[in-house]
């Protein structure tokens, strides 16, 4: 079974120029060391903005044992006016069987 992997998450910044869907918090599918597991051109590689909304990143990602790992990077920009505290933000991943 091919899986399809989507991603969403709770706000990380306090600052108001920086909430969700902004270049301040992305993400993008990358390959692992297995090589290319999952269809690198129908998926998120380029840096997307994350959002509360499950978005589609990786797709079809292969279930073979030695071909089955995927990675996600994330990339995160400090607002200049954002306060030192403790940062949290939750990042879910969802998996769903492929069509």
């Amino acid at each position: 079974i091919e899986v399809n992997i989507s991603i969403n998450a709770t706000a990380l910044w306090q600052s108001p120029v920086a909430p969700l869907n902004t270049s301040y918090y992305q993400f993008k599918a990358n390959r692992s060391d297995e090589g290319t597991t999952f269809l690198y051109a129908a998926s998120l590689t380029s840096w997307t903005n994350m959002s509360n909304v499950s978005t589609l990143a990786i797709v079809r990602l292969n279930h073979n044992n030695t071909n089955d790992t995927a990675a996600i990077d994330i990339r995160l920009v400090v607002p200049v006016s954002e306060p030192a505290v403790n940062k949290n933000s939750n990042v879910t991943f969802i998996g769903s069987e492929t069509t």
